[in-house]
C-alpha cells in the first residue's frame, strides 16, 4: 500500500502555501516538533499530537473544514480527527500551554 505524501509546504509554481500548511509550520514551532513532516506520519509523540490537533481545531471550528476534510489533509481517517477534536476541547479548557498555541495559530489566521 502506498502512502500518501504530505501537502507540500511551498508550492513550486510561485502560489502562497494553503492555509493548512501554514498552520502545520507554526503549530511545529511552537510545539517543539522536529519536522513539519511528522504531524503527516503515524506517530503518537506528545508533541507531534498537540500539533495536530491544535491543527485541526483551528481547521474545524475557525476555519470551518469539515471532519473529512481534515483527515484527507493531515493523511488520517476521520475518527482520528474525531477523537483528535475531543482531546483538542478538553485541552483547551485546562492547559494553560495548548490554550496559547491554539490562539496563536487562531491569530495567524484572523490576522
Amino acid at each position: 500500500m502506498q502512502v500518501a505524501s504530505p501537502p507540500s509546504q511551498s508550492p513550486a509554481d510561485g502560489r502562497a502555501p494553503s492555509l493548512g500548511a501554514l498552520l502545520v509550520k507554526i503549530a511545529s514551532a511552537y510545539f517543539n516538533v522536529g519536522d513539519e513532516k511528522d504531524l503527516f506520519r503515524s506517530g503518537r509523540m506528545p508533541c507531534v499530537c498537540r500539533a495536530r490537533w491544535a491543527v485541526a481545531m483551528v481547521l474545524y471550528s475557525d476555519i470551518g473544514w469539515g471532519k473529512k476534510r481534515i483527515a484527507k489533509f493531515l493523511i488520517k481517517d476521520k475518527k482520528a480527527i474525531h477523537h483528535g477534536l475531543k482531546r483538542a476541547r478538553a485541552l483547551y479548557q485546562t492547559d494553560p500551554q495548548f490554550f496559547a498555541g491554539v490562539e496563536l495559530l487562531r491569530k495567524e489566521v484572523f490576522l
